[in-house]
């Protein structure tokens, strides 16, 4: 008995896909689990001011990480974590609430 898998043919792999549905990625009805959670965690009460726009939300979110440190594992984590962000709809969420 062989350990190696042995590849299907792309037809037979499309034919098995044939009618499924996209799964939708938002969580909490945002886009994704990051955007939620860095907007519950770290934006959650915050008042913006009138100008500010998604790359002030990334650099205020990377400076509170900075804040702890940028050695070691839970750092680099952690800014893998924040490319997830979708940063204009955390400024469109703050700005609407305002």
């Amino acid at each position: 008995m062989s350990v190696h898998a042995r590849a299907l043919p792309i037809s037979t792999m499309l034919q098995s896909n044939k009618g499924l549905k996209m799964k939708e990625n938002t969580y909490n009805g945002w886009t994704n689990y990051a955007t939620w959670r860095v907007n519950l965690e770290m934006f959650d009460g915050f008042e913006p001011d009138d100008e500010m726009d998604a790359d002030d939300y990334k650099f205020m979110a990377i400076e509170f990480l900075e804040a702890d440190g940028t050695a070691g594992l839970a750092f680099d984590y952690a800014m893998a974590f924040i490319d997830n962000v979708n940063w204009h709809e955390i400024a469109e969420a703050h700005k609407a609430e305002a």
